[in-house]
């Protein structure tokens, strides 16, 4: 103001009476729509008719993404990296079924020496394996699940770099991800039941050591 008197007015005061008390909306530079896909042509259409607008359509550019080398490559290493991912798991199943095998054999041929059968040691090796297996995958899908959800909604921005309107939802996709665990509760299953079709011969090598020491 050009004269001595003047009033200062703090913005977002001012702007949460306007909501207030006139009913304004308040304004949004971007708003995210999520329309049926048999509609999704039709309300595409009706938003790039309205006046003032700029439409992006995500499926669209999906779409022309799909077609485009550069993109086609990172989903490739995308790809290639998950699935180094379940390689090295499975590694790591395997060598940790037959670590505790071997480390479990004495007391498994103590166990045969007190009247267990070899069919009684080969469900104590696989209910074992199988607790195990199961926490481990299971811990691994809450982990992964809360990673996801904590960092999802932080790294989806818009064009301006700032936060979506309404904010970024995370989802999971339950199928791909429960098919995967139980994947591999069935491998570290396979794993124990390979390790444990020689148990016999080797509880009974195991008990003439035991016997050799002695």
């Amino acid at each position: 103001t050009a004269t001595p008197a003047a009033v200062l007015l703090d913005l977002p005061s001012a702007v949460h009476w306007l909501i207030r008390d006139r009913g304004a909306v308040r304004p949004q530079p971007e708003w995210w729509l999520q329309v049926d896909p048999g509609q999704h042509t039709a309300a595409a259409a009706a938003a790039t008719a309205l006046p003032g607008l700029g439409v992006l359509d995500r499926q669209a550019v999906a779409d022309t993404a799909a077609r485009d080398p550069y993109w086609l490559g990172a989903r490739t290493g995308l790809l290639a990296a998950a699935l180094g991912a379940v390689l090295l798991a499975l590694v790591g199943l395997a060598v940790d079924v037959w670590a505790t095998a071997r480390r479990r054999i004495s007391e498994l041929a103590v166990l045969h020496t007190l009247g267990a059968t070899p069919r009684l040691l080969v469900r104590a090796l696989l209910a074992e394996q199988t607790f195990l297996a199961g926490i481990g995958v299971g811990v691994g899908l809450l982990v992964g699940a809360g990673v996801g959800a904590t960092l999802a909604p932080l790294v989806i921005l818009d064009r301006a770099a700032g936060r979506p309107v309404p904010p970024a939802a995370f989802e999971l996709p339950w199928l791909t991800t429960g098919g995967t665990a139980v994947g591999l509760l069935l491998a570290a299953l396979t794993f124990s039941a390979m390790v444990a079709v020689g148990i016999r011969q080797r509880v009974a090598a195991a008990q003439l050591r035991i016997g050799g020491d002695r």
